[in-house]
């Protein structure tokens, strides 16, 4: 019965929107009552979904896809949305059935643990106590002295008057005359033909046409209903001098969650004194290996790892990775990790006994590192086996935390980008890396067997190799890289 009085009472006049307030004084004051039995429907709860800990550190996450929208409704284990650390991609997914409510991030949103990632509307009767976070038991801003209809019966004539001000504000705003609408009735000295609302922009396409010194008299407008959009303000625009050509703005974008990732890294890296050294390495045999591999079939069934997997093709990188655990049995030192947290004044070196190496894998996402580990137990070829099923993880997005734990030593394949020779980063608490450059055909000279010198052509490439020199010393590096060339070239 109230609520049809304020309907009304609400018609944009004066003298009703005044009745309309008194009515809405005395049942905000308490001293009307309705006459009429009230109900209302059970209410869901509405609780939110924290971003639980997912482990190794990390206290955010990038929004990379969301996989619902408010209204939409779900059950448990739905899939919410694709989060993005600095190390992983994780799929989160609902424990309850409900209906979606606020999402408290938008794409690419770096979304913090321990804070709500979106509020699900439950049944009460399907929802555990243990479910609802402690502060949502509590209601202090609830009103002693209001019934729960009467709670009810404000909120329906608030938002009642709230919609007939905002309508009486678009009446008032609709029976001015808009100063713009003046050139519409002016003369165009132009012989084309526009629509009925040439000339209409918003705001904000008002604000670029000034800046570009553009008449709006004289753009079409795209957009719907023919009004004039951003891509409108190209037409028919051309620049008298080269200011006005000068309209490109620098742009600011934020790191993603595998750039922040890199610069900590890159960023603690910078202590670290580096000892920078590169040779070159004959690869004129081990490719020979590789066209006979790739081109004989029953080559790499022989060869074939112990699941079974006959891959049709072997890069040089497995190849290396194994020459490397190798030599690491005559250089324990390379394989290694620089404790300085437990013991500050007095830092220790930790052997490391499992050939854990991770590879340097370019995706569009960024730089990942993901490990293949146990080189030192594994063929050639069952390297070569984990390096093509995480290349595929890596480039689709789609790796595991697991895939980047206890790395001992870095190699990095620069050359299948380009060049030859680098200057490679040692990573934290790791006291070495490798890059090995771009496979090239050079000319060299060797002695046959009459002792003649004749010209050929080699397989090369450059290895560069850093260490840290806190404790590792030029004479370490050098015998350990003599011995990986001479397992490389006597394949």
């Amino acid at each position: 019965m109230v609520y049809r009085e304020v309907l009304r009472l609400s018609s944009p006049t004066v003298g009703r929107l005044s009745e309309c307030r008194k009515l809405l004084f005395s049942i905000g004051s308490g001293h009307y009552r309705s006459r009429s039995f009230h109900s209302s429907q059970r209410m869901p709860a509405t609780i939110p979904f924290l971003l639980a800990d997912i482990g190794e550190g990390i206290t955010e996450c990038q929004i990379m896809k969301w996989s619902v929208k408010p209204g939409d409704r779900i059950e448990q284990f739905d899939d919410i949305c694709e989060l993005q650390s600095d190390k992983a991609s994780v799929d989160i997914t609902s424990r309850f059935d409900g209906v979606i409510g606020t999402l408290h991030y938008e794409q690419n949103d770096m979304a913090i643990v321990g804070k709500p990632l979106v509020d699900i509307e439950v049944d009460d009767e399907a929802l555990e106590e243990s479910d609802i976070p402690a502060a949502l038991t509590e209601e202090p801003g609830a009103p002693e002295n209001l019934s729960t209809a009467e709670m009810h019966l404000k909120e329906d004539i608030q938002w009642t008057a709230e919609t007939t001000n905002s309508r009486t504000s678009k009446v008032i705003e609709a029976a001015e005359p808009p100063a713009e609408n003046t050139a519409l009735t002016a003369p165009t000295p132009t012989t084309k033909s526009f629509p009925k609302n040439f000339g209409i922009a918003m705001p904000a396409v008002r604000h670029m046409t000034n800046r570009l010194k553009l008449s709006l008299a004289e753009i079409p407008g795209t957009g719907k209903d023919a009004l004039t959009s951003p891509v409108s303000t190209s037409y028919d625009s051309t620049p008298t001098s080269t200011a006005e050509n000068a309209t490109a703005e620098d742009r600011h974008i934020s790191l993603n969650a595998i750039e922040s990732q890199m610069f900590k890294v890159m960023t603690q890296s910078l202590d670290i004194p580096h000892f920078l050294f590169t040779n070159q390495v004959d690869f004129t045999s081990i490719n020979l290996f590789r066209s006979k591999f790739e081109s004989d079939p029953s080559l790499r069934c022989l060869f074939a790892t112990s699941s079974g997997d006959a891959s049709r093709k072997i890069t040089t990188l497995p190849f290396l990775m194994k020459a490397l655990s190798y030599a690491f049995l005559q250089a324990p030192k390379l394989n290694s990790h620089l404790d300085t947290e437990s013991g500050p004044q007095k830092p220790r070196l930790i052997l490391k006994a499992r050939h854990n190496f991770g590879v340097a894998i370019d995706t569009p996402q960024g730089l990942l590192v993901p490990v293949v580990h146990d080189v030192q137990s594994k063929s050639v070829m069952e390297i070569a086996a984990d390096l093509t099923y995480l290349s595929r993880l890596a480039r689709a997005g789609r790796p595991q935390p697991k895939h980047f734990k206890d790395a001992t030593f870095i190699v990095s394949n620069i050359g299948s980008v380009g060049g030859s020779v680098v200057s490679p980063v040692i990573v934290r608490p790791m006291v070495g890396i490798v890059a090995m450059g771009q496979i090239k055909g050079v000319p060299a000279f060797r002695e046959d067997s009459d002792g003649k010198e004749e010209l050929i052509k080699l397989k090369q490439a450059h290895l560069s190799w850093s260490a840290d020199h806190r404790v590792v010393d030029g004479a370490t590096v050098v015998r350990c890289v003599e011995q990986v060339r001479v397992f490389l070239e006597n394949f």
